[in-house]
């Protein structure tokens, strides 16, 4: 593994009896029994791991800390400070093209996850692909305010930023008052990012959603999710259809007239309208990596995007 350094995700049979912080395992229903964990020694093994991968593999290409955020006493085995912070230190991070962190990095109180992955990215002049996707603590919090992540909007808005992406995923993400808004960050990146994933993100002024989907609209992103979008500290975002059929007159007189029982024959057509609203959990994704939809497929998405935002059946105020 030359270029690729993964950190597996834990399993309960990796955790032995120890003395600290007493857990039960999630409520999936595949093992409901307790664990006893020693959290910051196995925090410290996995710091530690990455240190060591680091200096073991000075040319490394991709670094991908993954399952120590998919519940809460995972997240308890991973400290994304000290994983961060080992980054920062070591010089050979500076070749990575991937950084992809499945870590707990919750808001909430002072820490130097995000100025520490700054120190990090201001470096990574190969970066290609940007993963991060907070755990249930930071994901529970995200519709609180806050200008945690300011310092890493900071960077991916710079008029030159250091990098350019392909790939920006972040979950977790709250926008700022002072940092760039997404719009800007989309533009900045917009001759070299073809997938733009959002999850579970406080939308708010100066960011509106007119701005955003104008800049995508002009960008060749390829791929585009949306979900749990907070919007203007009001509302969640929910995907939704809008489509109709005509149908001729021709097709009433072969004998279809149970479109509505009083139908009336002398019309011409009939037009049949659909509204099909999704759940608030489903996610918006504009999805046409293979070209299948044509060449502005996504442009054209946007642009109804845009259309409904104009008359007034998205509220972006």
């Amino acid at each position: 593994m030359d270029d690729e350094y993964l950190i597996p995700e834990p399993r309960s049979s990796d955790i032995g009896p120890s003395r600290n912080v007493a857990f039960r395992r999630d409520s999936s229903g595949i093992q409901d029994h307790g664990h006893v964990i020693d959290a910051p020694s196995l925090s410290h093994l996995v710091s530690e791991m990455v240190r060591r991968g680091l200096i073991m593999v000075p040319h490394l290409q991709e670094l991908r800390v993954l399952g120590f955020a998919n519940t809460e006493w995972q997240s308890l085995l991973a400290s994304a400070e000290m994983t961060l912070c080992e980054l920062a230190l070591q010089p050979s991070a500076y070749n990575l093209t991937t950084i992809d962190l499945q870590l707990e990095m919750s808001t909430r109180g002072p820490n130097n996850c995000l100025s520490s992955l700054v120190e990090v990215t201001k470096r990574t002049i190969k970066l290609k692909v940007l993963r991060i996707r907070s755990g249930p603590k930071a994901l529970s919090q995200y519709r609180i305010p806050t200008e945690y992540w300011a310092p890493l909007l900071k960077q991916l808005g710079e008029r030159k930023p250091p990098f350019k992406l392909h790939t920006l995923d972040l979950d977790g993400l709250a926008t700022s008052k002072v940092a760039p808004t997404l719009d800007r960050i989309v533009a900045a990146h917009s001759c070299s990012l073809r997938r733009l994933v959002l999850g579970h993100t406080n939308f708010h002024y100066p960011n509106t959603l007119y701005a955003f989907f104008s800049a995508l609209a002009k960008s060749d992103v390829s791929y585009f999710e949306l979900s749990w979008l907070f919007l203007h500290h009001k509302s969640l975002l929910v995907a939704s259809s809008l489509s109709f059929a005509q149908v001729p007159d021709e097709v009433l007189k072969m004998g279809v007239k149970d479109l509505r029982s009083d139908c009336d024959m002398s019309n011409y057509d009939w037009i049949v309208i659909r509204w099909d609203v999704d759940r608030h959990d489903a996610a918006v994704v504009y999805d046409n990596e293979d070209g299948f939809y044509g060449q502005d497929w996504i442009k054209r998405c946007c642009q109804n995007a845009l259309t409904s935002i104009e008359c007034g059946a998205i509220d972006d105020s």
